[in-house]
């Protein structure tokens, strides 16, 4: 195995990056920023060398320990709640509806076309691109293509 298959390469974001023409002002920011990057780095390390660190990642097991023996005296003996010092240990029962579309059709048919959607299913539109079931031409014949924008900083 060679050095090179070993150590992963770095993405390149050529096909989708905008106005990719690497402009010096961007490179003295992001060299700027990597700095930073490092040097902050480097302070975590040394922050981790303190004892205060360590003291307060201990204290933070035993908040999380003790949240999750509230939670399991919730579950056990029933929800707590105080409201005049604000202390509450509650199980809070949320609803969310579904709506399903054969219910739909059959109670209120007269509204069923203009209250369900259609939908394709984009992950297997992608197998199917994936095994040669479909061609990238019959693909882009169905498709409708949004732009949207990210930034990657690293």
């Amino acid at each position: 195995m060679t050095t090179e298959s070993k150590t992963k390469a770095n993405p390149d974001y050529t096909e989708s990056a905008v106005n990719l023409i690497n402009p010096p002002e961007v490179k003295v920011a992001l060299d700027l920023y990597h700095q930073l990057e490092k040097e902050k780095t480097e302070l975590a390390e040394k922050l981790e060398a303190f004892e205060l660190f360590n003291e307060y990642t201990e204290a933070m097991k035993k908040v999380q320990e003790q949240e999750k023996l509230v939670r399991e005296l919730v579950e056990t003996h029933g929800s707590y709640q105080d409201i005049e010092t604000g202390a509450y240990a509650i199980k809070q029962k949320r609803l969310s509806v579904k709506f399903l579309p054969e219910q739909v059709r059959i109670h209120i048919p007269a509204y069923a076309e203009s209250v369900i959607e259609e939908v394709v299913n984009g992950g297997k539109i992608a197998n199917l691109l994936k095994d040669r079931l479909i061609n990238k031409t019959q693909v882009a014949n169905i498709a409708e293509t949004k732009e949207t924008f990210a930034f990657i900083v690293k």
